[in-house]
């Protein structure tokens, strides 16, 4: 009989093992793949196993993605995906890679596509929350807030990985500082940053948390600040007081509240910003109040635009300086013309002649640096450029520009609540200024219940335009009767296709235009059109035609306004001709900048920049100013009409005129 000796008992246990070994192999179901990060389930096919070859590829992938070199980790991905179309594992994964990878790259179009692939073919991915996400920051990238917001909330309830909530938090805080919604933001930022684990998200919390907190009010800060005392984001908040201190112009408080928080907490993220608040400090107390800087176009081809603005400034420092008793101000002028030079040119403005505030630059293509700049050191500046989002770069950031808004503003409210006008046509020019203007009258128009008839585009250079004008009135309803057979004109038909027409083109096509407006026997139809009619030329060239019309201007040298008369007789008295927009431009700006560096507490920079948001219907020589909280001026424009072959301006109440357009809508 064996007895069970310690190296028999072992004997038996090794059979044992080595038994169940083989039955466990034995069972494990051979349709299961395995990709690396990302286990395997069940497929209702056989796979094979990834070979080397793929393992590889995925590897290479990733080094290329960490590389930040997207285009090659994409190139691979999608050989990837060729060699894999249906794998139910390995496919998803690469579709999720690519989602990624061209996300990064600001492809959102691409990256939305490989999302909603997965969506629709994988919906057992077990990556899908992540995929919903990256799908949000895709919308936001596109621009589609509405979409990234509405979905991005109604996802927030399913999601369950901390992290992926994080992000999404992360990305709804963006989709609301892109709203202008600041407190929203700030509290999302808030809950993404309760979550995150991640240091490279947190990274981006916090940079985004300073830019929030850049766009908080004083009253917000102050009532945020209890809540989150001892807490994130506590010292952001305080950052922001301190900001507010520096805006307002009382330096010596914001200086001693940002020395004790610099000295507490020298290795925070918010250290690099102490830094520059500490120099836009010392930059506010070296201010020259005396110099006003200018960025003018001096070289290329707005040179003559920017001469005729030099002219506007000047007469203005002059008048100025013989009627002050203080120290008389001065202009420092830099080139405006060259894109890689306006950056430098803020800096040397503010930095080497220290001036109080900058007005200009003209040029659209230049004006976003010039803006960026000047926020970022904290100086005023006063754009005259058409470009409307400039104003939008921050809050020392104004705008003072004839809108074109503005413009559709006045003319239908005039059309329908002063000449109580119900049809309209339009005849525009097939190009962005003509796309412009025919959507926003129209849209315009529908407010008062104005009824557009027709609209007819045709293509910019045109010179003959019968084939327009007839498809206008065929478009209305109403054939251009043919003149040969002695039918009656358009206008006396009852009822008449149109009240007006509205022309939004140069003064010499829309003179050419009426001209064959007659020709076809139309009259008696009424004539509107832009700022661009608003030319010495109209009354020297295309008058006889356009009698009658209806324009605007955002300035009128015939204007029987006390302080336009003075002002063309001062400018007549220098230069020995009569003053346009721009000379007129220049003068109200530079004297818009005074009225605020008069009203002012102190002569710093942040005081100036108070003083500019609270003007007021400014009483200036191309109309009544108001400085809006958005940094744009409301401003009144000339109502104009050609009588006798004259120019004249059409003296209206204009307030009185929104209030009754107003009530009409």
């Amino acid at each position: 009989m064996l007895r069970n000796t310690p190296g028999r008992k072992n004997n038996y246990l090794y059979l044992l093992a080595v038994f169940i070994l083989l039955f466990t192999v034995s069972c494990v179901p051979k349709t299961l793949v395995s990709v690396p990060g990302y286990p395997g389930a069940a497929s209702p096919k056989p796979q094979k196993h990834p070979s080397a070859t793929v393992d590889q590829k995925l590897k290479k992938a990733e080094e290329l993605c960490y590389e930040k070199k997207y285009r090659e980790c994409a190139g691979v991905y999608e050989e990837l995906l060729k060699e894999n179309p249906r794998n139910r594992e390995l496919t998803p994964l690469i579709l999720s890679r690519l989602q990624k990878v061209f996300l990064k790259t600001g492809d959102y179009e691409k990256s939305e596509e490989y999302g909603n692939r997965i969506i629709s073919e994988y919906p057992d991915y077990r990556g899908m929350p992540g995929v919903h996400v990256d799908l949000i920051e895709a919308y936001l990238g596109k621009g589609d807030l509405d979409r990234a917001l509405e979905d991005g909330q109604r996802l927030w309830t399913y999601l369950g990985d901390q992290e992926d909530k994080a992000r999404l938090a992360y990305i709804l805080a963006r989709v609301f500082s892109e709203k202008k919604d600041s407190l929203n933001a700030f509290y999302w930022l808030v809950e993404s940053e309760r979550l995150a684990a991640s240091a490279e998200l947190k990274d981006r919390i916090y940079q985004q948390m300073t830019k929030v907190c850049s766009q908080l009010s004083k009253s917000q800060v102050s009532s945020l600040l209890p809540e989150f005392t001892g807490r994130f984001p506590e010292l952001w908040l305080q950052t922001r007081l301190i900001e507010i201190l520096v805006d307002d112009g009382d330096l010596d408080k914001a200086a001693e509240k940002l020395n004790s928080l610099a000295d507490t907490y020298p290795m925070h993220p918010l250290a690099k910003k102490f830094a520059q608040l500490k120099e836009a400090i010392e930059q506010q107390r070296n201010v020259d109040d005396t110099a006003i800087g200018c960025l003018i176009p001096l070289n290329g081809p707005l040179q003559p635009y920017g001469r005729r603005l030099l002219r506007g400034l000047y007469l203005a420092q002059e008048l100025y300086n013989l009627s002050t008793w203080g120290k008389p101000i001065k202009i420092i002028v830099k080139d405006s013309s060259d894109s890689n030079g306006v950056v430098t040119a803020v800096d040397e403005l503010v930095n080497d002649h220290h001036v109080l505030a900058i007005i200009g630059p003209l040029s659209r293509k230049v004006v976003d640096d010039a803006a960026r700049e000047a926020q970022k050191l904290r100086v005023p500046i006063i754009t005259l450029s058409q470009k409307t989002s400039v104003a939008d770069i921050g809050d020392y950031v104004f705008r003072v520009f004839l809108t074109n808004k503005a413009q559709v503003k006045l003319l239908v409210a005039y059309a329908a609540g002063e000449l109580e006008l119900e049809r309209f046509g339009i005849l525009y020019p097939n190009d962005s200024y003509g796309r412009f203007f025919e959507k926003a009258f129209s849209e315009e128009l529908e407010k008062f219940r104005v009824k557009v008839m027709a609209k007819v585009g045709y293509d910019p250079g045109t010179t003959d335009f019968t084939l327009p004008i007839r498809n206008l009135f065929v478009e209305a309803g109403l054939p251009l009767p043919d003149r040969h057979k002695k039918e009656k004109p358009i206008s006396v038909l009852s009822p008449p296709a149109f009240d007006a027409i509205f022309l939004p083109d140069q003064v010499q096509t829309a003179s050419l235009i009426a001209s064959q407006l007659v020709y076809n026997d139309v009259i008696g139809v009424r004539l509107f059109g832009t700022n661009l009619w608003n030319t010495p030329r109209l009354e020297k060239e295309y008058a006889p035609y356009l009698e009658g019309a209806i324009f605007v201007g955002g300035f009128f040298a015939g204007s029987t306004r006390p302080e336009v008369q003075q002002f063309v007789e001062r400018f007549e008295a220098s230069y020995d001709e009569k003053p346009q927009y721009l000379e007129a431009q220049a003068y109200d700006v530079l004297n818009l900048l005074l009225a605020a560096k008069n009203n002012a507490e102190n002569q710093s920079r942040g005081a100036i920049r108070v003083e500019l948001y609270r003007i007021k219907d400014f009483e200036g020589v191309t109309g009544k100013m108001s400085i809006l909280p958005s940094g744009d001026v409301d401003k009144e424009l000339f109502l104009l009409s050609v009588k006798n072959g004259k120019i004249t301006e059409v003296r209206i109440d204009q307030d009185r005129l929104y209030m009754k357009a107003k009530a009409m809508e």
